[in-house]
Order: C-alpha cells, then structure tokens, then sequence
C-alpha cells in the first residue's frame, strides 16, 4: 500500500512537470496620443492634430504571410487528394484557397508540383 501511494504521488509530480505551459504572444506595448491637455498647442491656440495612424504591416511580412497560407492550402490538398493540384485554380474551387493572395506588381505566384515549394516570380 506504500509503495502504491508513492507511486502515484511520484505520476503526480511528473504530470504537473510535463504539463504544456500556456505561452502568450508578446504584444507590442501599447502607445497612445496625450490627452489634449499634454498636447502641445498650435499657433493660434488650438490643439495640434492626433497623430497619423501607425503605418501598414511590411509587405516581406505580408508576402511571408500570402507563402503561408499557399503552402498550407497545397500541403492539405496533397494530404486529402494524394496527388499535387493542377493548379491555384484547382485549390480555389475545391476550396483549399478562398481566394489568391495578391502578388507584388510584376510578379507572381508559382510551385513546384513535386516537391509543393511555393515561389514568387516575375511575370
């Protein structure tokens, strides 16, 4: 009976250790404009506009991103169909892609059916 307690107290220690600890995504800290009363005036005595709102993403973010999502939809497609799509349309209408990222001006979105690299050429 000891040996029992202790064993299970001992699968209690381990599974509390091993157990998955939550991990939150750091956030960028939050910044905003002063009140109006820390604003600093304009001229004739107004206050000075808000600031501008924060620029858009980069777009290497924004392409890594549109890799992605490509990558996932070809890589799911193969895992159901066994086989490589045609193409992007045929991952559009069988659902795998809602829609085609948009490419920068003057290129486009290519893969390698053989190995489902996704790569960006110019067209």
């Amino acid at each position: 009976m000891k040996t029992l307690c202790w064993l299970l107290c001992l699968s209690l220690v381990c599974l509390s250790a091993c157990r998955r600890k939550r991990t939150t995504a750091p956030t960028a800290p939050e910044t905003s404009a002063p009140p109006a009363a820390e604003q600093p005036a304009a001229k004739d005595g107004s206050a000075s506009p808000a600031p501008a709102s924060p620029a858009p993403p980069e777009p290497t973010a924004l392409f890594d991103e549109h890799f992605g999502i490509l990558t996932q939809g070809l890589l799911t497609f193969k895992r159901d169909k066994n086989r490589a799509p045609r193409d992007w349309q045929e991952l559009i209408t069988t659902g795998y892609l809602k829609k085609m990222p948009a490419a920068p001006p003057g290129k486009r979105y290519t893969f390698n059916p053989a190995s489902l690299d996704v790569h960006m050429v110019n067209q």
